[in-house]
């Protein structure tokens, strides 16, 4: 198993079990692996790919890995939990689809709120769905500018890596995968690279540069592709699913939007 977390900037909690740190935007950790080793000064400098930035690290590191290898992806502060959902499909309203506990809980409990490997017979973990309440379009409109994501789910579709199909119940619907899954070795690397193509893609034939917190806009616009790939995933034939509550680290006690 190969558990990668990615950062941008530092944290004071520790990470008690065995990570590779992929870090962004510049920031350097002791035994982490810069990103821009591996990508371009273009996207490199661009905080708008946030993430995804990562992915070509990633994927030199277990491009020599078992294809079955399990493989975690998450952030410095969101992992999966280890208690799976008996009903994975019955999706959560946000505040319960997560489980937020402060830095010493995370350090002392790890191992039982932690999963840090796949469960028996299970293709990929994903985070338990959220429930906006209304649709995934009207949430995006709501805090962010809608043609964006358009143009971002059209650069996927036309990539091949989301159907049609697929973006339309996803982006009409109230249901949203999180981001953050683990899976086998070769489900992450092929989602990586078509991931990143896309995120390219739009990049430079539709970004619109945004100031202040929109000025993420690749990252926005692209967590709502990449729910609409983990619905297409989980529905394939032969494709074998499980759902844990995401496990949120903070020190308030609550979720906090990433500047």
């Amino acid at each position: 198993m190969k558990y990668f977390i990615i950062s941008h900037a530092p944290y004071s909690w520790k990470i008690p079990f065995e990570i590779t740190e992929i870090t962004v935007d510049g920031y350097v950790s002791l035994n982490g692996v810069r990103a821009s080793k591996y990508i371009g000064k273009k996207m490199d400098s661009e905080i708008g790919f946030g993430g995804i930035r990562a992915y070509s690290a990633i994927n030199a590191i277990i491009s020599n890995c078992d294809p079955e290898e399990a493989v975690f992806v998450g952030s410095y502060r969101t992992f999966i939990g280890k208690k799976v959902e008996e009903n994975w499909r019955v999706a959560l309203p946000s505040d319960h689809a997560r489980l937020i506990v402060s830095p010493e809980i995370f350090e002392e409990s790890y191992q039982t709120l932690v999963a840090l490997d796949l469960p028996c017979n299970v293709d990929i973990l994903i985070g338990t769905p959220l429930n906006f309440g209304y649709s995934v379009l009207q949430q995006y409109a709501a805090a962010h500018h809608l043609d964006d994501l358009l143009l971002a789910v059209s650069c996927a579709i036309r990539a091949g890596l989301v159907s049609q199909a697929a973006a339309a119940a996803v982006l009409s619907g109230s249901i949203m995968i999180p981001i953050w899954f683990a899976s086998s070795a070769k489900i992450r690397m092929d989602f990586n690279e078509r991931m990143q193509w896309c995120a390219t893609e739009f990049f430079y034939k539709h970004n619109i540069p945004r100031t202040d917190y929109q000025r993420r806009v690749i990252d926005f616009a692209f967590e709502r592709v990449v729910a609409i790939y983990l619905y297409q995933l989980v529905n394939t034939e032969g494709i074998r699913t499980a759902a844990s509550k995401q496990i949120v680290v903070s020190p308030t006690g609550f979720y906090q939007k990433t500047i």
